[in-house]
């Protein structure tokens, strides 16, 4: 899987795996493609296997982030347009991703993996983005989204196959449900504010860890799962 950065030829196949993975509403518009790659080029990535694009994802910087009262995915992206890029801002925030079926886990992984090596070479503090609850229309008249967002099986799992996936990720921490985030029937308009922490923030030769982040990660990913099965319930 070869990740690497998007260029306007791209934006065609961009608008072809959006509409294979998402609803209508939710695509973004060639316009919009076009003006996010024109505001911040190097948030936009592509993966490819055997030559194909086979995922794709944008992220824009952000001068800060309001925990406290946290903005909808519309209002961070002005709709969509992302020309609220703000550049050398200290956050880098997740827009959207969009991966072709039969590779979803590998490609999404390379092209997170992509937006983190980008916080390393470009020195940023902090990865965000809103992540979705797609199993909480089934709950909604059982549990709070927030109940719902902790909630976990007889063996110790979330309940929502995304929030145990998000959990799942070394250094990726779900903080907080967020209200009315984004238009997904599936989770009932509520994400889950994802927050990253880049740890070679302000560490010399910020190219040479950005160069060594795929295979260290590798490594921490390999010994999260193997602590996570021993410390599981039998």
């Amino acid at each position: 899987m070869k990740v690497r950065q998007a260029t306007a030829k791209d934006i065609e196949q961009y608008r072809r795996l959006q509409a294979d993975r998402w609803s209508e509403d939710n695509r973004a518009s060639d316009e919009n493609l076009q003006i996010r790659l024109r505001v911040h080029p190097q948030g936009m990535l592509v993966a490819e296997e055997q030559g194909q694009v086979v995922g794709m994802v944008y992220a824009m910087r952000l001068a800060a982030y309001d925990y406290d009262n946290p903005p909808s995915w519309y209002e961070i992206t002005n709709d969509g347009k992302c020309d609220t890029h703000v550049p050398g801002g200290n956050v880098i925030f997740g827009v959207d991703l969009s991966t072709a079926r039969g590779v979803g886990g590998r490609a999404g992984d390379a092209l997170l993996i992509g937006i983190a090596r980008l916080a390393i070479h470009e020195n940023v503090k902090w990865c965000m983005l809103g992540g979705r609850m797609p199993g909480y229309h089934t709950y909604k008249n059982q549990m709070s989204a927030e109940q719902y967002f902790l909630a976990k099986d007889k063996n110790g799992k979330y309940l929502d196959p995304q929030v145990n996936y998000y959990t799942s990720v070394p250094g990726l921490k779900a903080v907080k449900v967020l209200p009315e985030y984004f238009k997904d029937p599936e989770s009932e308009n509520y994400g889950v504010l994802l927050r990253w922490r880049n740890p070679f923030y302000n560490a010399p030769f910020p190219r040479l860890w950005s160069a060594l982040f795929p295979v260290l990660f590798k490594l921490e990913t390999a010994y999260f799962k193997l602590t996570r099965k021993l410390h599981s319930p039998a």
